[in-house]
């Protein structure tokens, strides 16, 4: 820590200044301005503050604190993306980042960061942005940083394995930020710490919630009790119909959930209603009735009633941008800013300028509508990246974003948000859900998309990495939002293994569980396996480990023990058990109820995955007198399960949700137990003890 130093270079006048400060003084005074530094000891690491008091109007143009870091061949660098959509994953440390190619950045370029940050693809230079850590393959704990305080500006975290001992440089996104005289700059807020990835994060967000200027009432950090910890399941119109969606579909679909008396939370309307995109109080003639007929009829099944809208972006054949050019965010030279283009949509997506206040009043008229006159829930909140692409003078795009999504969370109010297309600095605290990936594919990957350099791109498989990736964020910054499944048969080009691969991984590391899909379509074996998922389990996630695409997982329900193996390659691999199983409780250790082939298996055994495929293990608790070892009504074995002891000495077998047959098995050390309400169907000797299989009657 202390050969930490920072480099400030900023504009007084006409002249350019530099300074390198030492981070372990205090105070310290250069020309125009002074830099008061304060750390603090924490259990596993620090805590530096920074602020500029300014004392001189000047331009910013540098922030940049540099830290020595010798990197190893076997490490890999987790590099947080710029928003929702970016790919985020961790890298070996000679990996490089491509460039987005050059006739596709009008296009697709104002996605992500392609007009922020430099891309060079050079290998072993790559970059974060908020947080990021440094893995070991061997070594348990990780090497993290992470900006507690995202308020001023974006923060840059940048490897650079290249030099002789390596260097990782931590800036602030600032260049040509006018700061007036009197103004006191929070420039930095880092945390920097070594332990294992549930205790980091645990710290780093009670610290990020402490740097809050105040402890606002509309803060949405998980534990406002506005959100079940388990999460919550619901259906999304999207990925099925798109923007072909009307009254009848949405209604259709609502009856199939209550046909089957599915216990879902959320019944949401996406991107097709509107008149046009920035005409969010216009419903078009494909909803004769309205959208408060809608709300109400889902709110008489049980559910809450989402809305899909992108309150910051017109396009080109909205009213907004016709009648009110006046509203639209421009760039210096007057013409209007571009976020990228929408093919459904035909047209460029335009930013609105947020610090009009008439189109704050447009839009404050806009959440009113929808939530108070037609009585939506939740509003998905989409394209947000977009009201900071061009920030006026005087603040940073990090700053626009943050103020603008303080903005929405007070004007929202009780109601729930979930974001999307969003830097995610910004949307913690200030979402009840948020999307952490981009969105799925109706095929496994988009190859189009890679060629041309987007780290954003819709694909199925970079869905799945970025759930995986950024679970740390789950339940600590917002309840994560990993997409949506697809069980369906028809209208998509996924395996029956990637189909399933995916709606695993977003059961185990999302809270927002959606579909798309007419469950009135499902053959029986799909809808047992969508009901399969209830009651939502909150999971304890105490390891994640990938190699080559596949990925190793420890985790707990209650007090089962699971590991789950996911392979997203297009081969098969072989995973011998006595390497896994070190990470589990000792008692947990000897015998695995594998769910799919639904047998048991040893832990000297090797174990074939096939091509895109997911096994989950419930690992059996071989020292209790009688224990849980398998069944087949949840998708996690057991989870749903609980054997009631009665006073005679037997049992009562109970699954949480389901109203009908289903089969389980018992281990027991002693002696066969006595199950009320299960039929006997199988006995054999097992280790110590005994398996028992049953019929629940």
């Amino acid at each position: 820590m202390q050969d930490l130093t920072l480099d400030i270079q900023y504009r007084l006048g006409k002249k350019t200044k530099r300074a390198t400060l030492h981070v372990d003084i205090q105070q310290q005074i250069i020309e125009g301005l002074t830099a008061q530094i304060s750390t603090q000891e924490l259990m596993l690491g620090k805590w530096v503050k920074i602020e500029l008091q300014i004392w001189q109007d000047l331009v910013l143009d540098k922030l940049a604190i540099n830290l020595p870091y010798t990197f190893q061949n076997n490490e890999r660098l987790f590099c947080n993306g710029f928003q929702s959509w970016t790919l985020s994953e961790e890298y070996p440390v000679n990996h490089r980042f491509k460039k987005v190619r050059f006739f596709a950045k009008n296009l697709i370029s104002a996605f992500g960061d392609y007009q922020i940050y430099p891309y060079t693809e050079k290998t072993g230079i790559l970059h974060s942005w908020t947080y990021a850590f440094i893995r070991s393959k061997d070594r348990l704990p990780i090497f993290f940083i992470g900006s507690t305080d995202e308020r001023s500006a974006y923060t840059l975290i940048e490897f650079d394995s290249n030099k002789p001992n390596g260097k990782i440089t931590i800036s602030k996104d600032c260049e040509s930020l006018q700061v007036n005289k009197g103004r006191i700059f929070n420039a930095f807020s880092l945390y920097i710490a070594c332990g294992s990835e549930n205790e980091v994060f645990d710290s780093f967000f009670e610290l990020m919630k402490t740097n809050l200027p105040e402890k606002a009432a509309h803060s949405s950090f998980p534990g406002s009790g506005k959100t079940n910890p388990a999460g919550g399941a619901g259906f999304t119109s999207w990925y099925h119909y798109y923007t072909k969606i009307n009254e009848k579909v949405i209604l259709d679909n609502l009856e199939a959930f209550k046909k089957h008396q599915v216990p879902i939370n959320f019944f949401q309307i996406d991107d097709g209603w509107q008149q046009a995109v920035g005409d969010w109080m216009q419903v078009n003639q494909k909803f004769p009735n309205g959208l408060k007929l809608i709300s109400e009829s889902i709110h008489k099944q049980g559910y809450q009633s989402g809305l899909w809208l992108a309150p910051f972006i017109c396009q080109s054949q909205s009213e907004l941008y016709q009648k009110h050019s006046e509203f639209l965010l421009r760039q210096k030279n007057g013409n209007p800013v571009k976020a990228a283009y929408n093919f459904l949509w035909r047209s460029f997506m335009y930013p609105l300028n947020f610090y009009n206040p008439r189109v704050q009043d447009y839009l404050k008229k806009v959440f009113d509508t929808i939530l108070n006159q037609w009585g939506f829930d939740m509003v998905k909140l989409d394209f947000l990246y977009a009201v900071a692409l061009q920030p006026p003078p005087g603040k940073t795009r990090g700053q626009v974003m943050y103020e603008a999504m303080d903005w929405l969370r007070k004007t929202v109010g009780d109601k729930l948000i979930l974001g999307c297309g969003v830097p995610l600095s910004a949307a913690m605290g200030q979402t009840d859900f948020c999307r952490i990936g981009p969105d799925i594919h109706l095929k496994w990957d988009f190859p189009l998309l890679n060629w041309l350099g987007s780290r954003e791109g819709v694909s199925t498989i970079n869905a799945i990495k970025n759930t995986i990736n950024r679970h740390q964020l789950n339940g600590r910054a917002f309840f994560n939002d990993p997409d949506v499944s697809i069980l369906r048969l028809h209208n998509h080009n996924l395996l029956p293994e990637q189909q399933y691969t995916l709606f695993i991984i977003n059961q185990l590391f999302g809270s927002l569980q959606f579909v798309s899909d007419n469950i009135n379509e499902y053959t029986p074996d799909m809808l047992h396996l969508y009901l399969s998922q209830f009651p939502l389990q909150q999971k304890n996630i105490y390891r994640v480990a990938q190699e080559n695409e596949v990925y190793r997982i420890g985790f707990s329900i209650g007090e089962l023990h699971y590991l789950l193996f996911s392979n997203l390659t297009a081969k098969s691999i072989n995973l011998q058990m006595s390497d896994e199983i070190r990470f589990l409780p000792e008692n947990f250790r000897k015998c695995f109820y594998h769910n799919r082939l639904s047998k048991h298996i040893e832990p000297e055994e090797i174990i074939s995955i096939l091509p895109f495929q997911t096994i989950c293990l419930l690992a059996v608790n071989t020292n209790n007198d009688v224990s849980l070892a398998g069944g087949n009504s949840h998708l996690f074995p057991c989870s749903d399960i609980v054997l009631n002891g009665l006073s005679n000495g037997s049992f009562i077998a109970e699954s949480q949700t389901l109203n009908r047959k289903f089969n389980f098995w018992v281990y027991s050390k002693s002696g066969k137990p006595e199950i009320a309400n299960g039929k006997l169907l199988l006995e054999m000797p097992y280790k110590e003890g005994f398996l028992y299989h049953y019929e629940s009657k």
